[in-house]
């Protein structure tokens, strides 16, 4: 028994072009998910805080984490003029470069298409989108 699936043209898109489609959907994943919370937390949530308090005082390891990404986001952030967009651009960059590295590694063994449908679906995740 097959499935009658409606053609449409996203579908072509997506068939055509699934590189294109990729790199569309990194940049706009980037630019959202970096404005969102800049736009929306002024303040900042404690994570974001306390890792870059701990980026204003460099140290070869904390209590908590490692510590290259406090020294990442603290570096964003004086880059951006010691606003708080930085580090939330730090977090798409990382995840973006989380992204690429499903892509190429997905595109070893499945076709283009299927590919770039393994990065969609990490787009499902509570940590690549509004806790990044």
């Amino acid at each position: 028994m097959s499935l009658n699936v409606p053609d449409f043209k996203c579908t072509f898109l997506i068939t055509r072009n699934p590189a294109a489609v990729f790199w569309a959907f990194v940049l706009c994943h980037g630019i959202v998910w970096t404005l969102v919370p800049a736009l929306s937390q002024p303040n900042g949530s404690t994570d974001v805080m306390e890792l870059l308090n701990w980026g204003r005082h460099p140290r070869w390891g904390y209590w908590q984490h490692p510590p290259l990404q406090a020294w990442i986001a603290e570096a964003f952030v004086q880059v951006a003029g010691k606003s708080l967009w930085g580090a939330y651009l730090a977090s798409q960059v990382a995840i973006s470069a989380c992204f690429v590295a499903v892509w190429r590694f997905a595109r070893g063994f499945l076709e283009p298409p299927y590919a770039l449908l393994s990065v969609l679906m990490l787009e499902g995740v509570f940590y690549y989108n509004y806790m990044s």
